[in-house]
């Protein structure tokens, strides 16, 4: 029998246990707290938002716009079809374009200018700027379409420069025009009127012109201002003039019911257009001391507007 000092003794490795040693290094990778990963979060969200916030400034500086001033001159660009005047009889039309685009939401513009085939005056609505890959605003494209004499009116501008608002189109020549902005209150985006002054044949009424205005009204509050404004023009005018463009406005609107009413004055669509347009209508053409033949809306797969003319002949009264 061993005794006891003859036992062996069985020695376990000192790597076997864990020492709290706070000078000792491990190689075990320290487990993050809960104030490091809040802390993490917080700096995620906070670099997302300043990216959201930059790309929504760029967004907007981008696509910034301002308003247009006024602006006047002396002839529309481009080439009339003859030096001559505008002849006793003749047709003008208004048409808001949509930017060039169909109901298709195919931009098209040479399916615009066939709707103005034949038309002496058209007074335009939603006209692009530098909108297209040419370097032509949409007036002057469809004036080199239809050979005729063109002027772009502005009403917003941004970075690439003027990008929306009227435009006219001129078989004869254009002696003067003018861009009067509106006063802008609570209304969607800026608007103008455009003023043109034609010049009859003097063998047919000496030095008598005509006068046309060219508008867009808003849709919202600011209209009804806008409305007083451009009739009180239109009823101060000499005579003949034309008052054309889309109102915004049905056939309800008592300002417009009361300018029908007032002398000299007809309502060109109310009086020829066909039903079921005429009773939708929100595009109007307005003459005063001239006789209007014959008047009609169409509709047409180039815009989402119908465009409307007028036949109109220059009363005896004006030519003596």
């Amino acid at each position: 029998m061993m005794s006891a000092t003859e036992w062996p003794v069985f020695k376990t490795p000192s790597s076997t246990f864990t020492v709290d040693d706070p000078s000792a290094s491990s190689t075990t990778a320290p487990v993050p707290s809960l104030d490091s990963n809040r802390q993490q979060s917080r700096r995620w969200w906070f670099g997302m938002l300043l990216a959201v916030s930059l790309l929504g400034l760029g967004y907007w500086v981008a696509y910034w716009e301002w308003p247009v001033g006024p602006a006047e001159g002396q002839a529309f660009e481009g080439t009339a079809l003859t030096s001559r005047g505008l002849p006793r009889r003749f047709r003008v039309g208004t048409f808001n374009i949509h930017g060039g685009y169909g109901l298709d939401e195919r931009l098209d513009l040479e399916r615009t200018a066939e709707c103005l085939e034949g038309l002496d005056f058209v007074g335009l609505n939603e006209v692009r700027g530098l909108a297209s890959a040419t370097s032509q605003n949409q007036a002057e494209q469809l004036g080199e379409l239809l050979n005729a004499q063109w002027l772009f009116a502005p009403t917003e501008s941004g970075w690439s420069g003027p990008n929306f608002g009227q435009g006219a189109i001129s078989r004869f020549p254009v002696t003067r025009w003018q861009i009067v902005p509106f006063p802008r209150v609570i209304g969607n985006g800026y608007r103008n009127f455009l003023e043109c002054q034609i010049p009859f044949d003097p063998q047919i009424a000496g030095e008598r012109s005509l006068t046309v205005l060219v508008t867009h009204l808003d849709r919202k509050a600011d209209r009804q201002d806008q409305l007083r404004v451009i009739i009180r023009r239109f009823l101060e005018l000499p005579p003949p003039v034309i008052f054309m463009g889309d109102l915004n406005a049905k056939r309800t609107e008592p300002q417009l019911i009361e300018l029908a009413k007032q002398p000299g004055v007809t309502d060109c669509f109310g009086t020829f257009a066909k039903e079921p347009l005429v009773l939708r209508r929100i595009d109007w053409i307005f003459v005063r001391v001239l006789k209007c033949v014959d008047a009609n809306l169409e509709a047409t797969e180039a815009s989402d507007h119908p465009y409307g003319w007028a036949e109109l002949e220059l009363s005896d009264s004006v030519q003596d």
